[in-house]
């Protein structure tokens, strides 16, 4: 085994006297920016994406943003969700009656809701897929 000068400091055997704990925070520093640089330059050699890709990627965030929009409006529109029928009629969970209209209004939105959620998850997935084949094989 070769001797040098300087001690080989890896994550794990940064800690010397000399270096302390800053040289061991240095180290992990270094390390961490040097996968940043290599995930840059894997980047940098990234394809462009493809027009499919495009449409995936706007249809994603429309889906993402109605389904945040759906919840949104249900909490505004229903803040003692959920409302059920009672032998009494339609209540909320505070107990104030509510109509039958506003109970099928109700089961419209969370049909909705689920919907909506599903529908991104899955354009999601797809972006994902899409990406993944766009990529191109990094070379070992």
């Amino acid at each position: 085994m070769k001797k040098t000068d300087q001690p080989v400091t890896t994550a794990s055997s940064a800690r010397t006297p000399e270096k302390g704990m800053m040289g061991e925070v240095r180290t992990i520093f270094d390390q961490a920016l040097e996968r940043v640089h290599r995930q840059a330059a894997l980047d940098r050699q990234r394809q462009p994406i493809t027009p499919l890709g495009k449409v995936v990627n706007a249809l994603f965030l429309a889906g993402i943003l109605t389904a945040i929009g759906v919840l949104f409006y249900g909490f505004w529109q229903f803040p003692d969700a959920p409302i059920r029928k009672t032998p009494q009629g339609y209540v909320g969970k505070t107990g104030q009656p509510r109509t039958e209209s506003d109970y099928m209004h109700f089961v419209w939105w969370e049909r909705t809701l689920v919907v909506t959620f599903c529908s991104a998850l899955a354009l999601g997935f797809t972006s994902m897929l899409t990406g993944k084949a766009e990529k191109p094989k990094e070379d070992d």
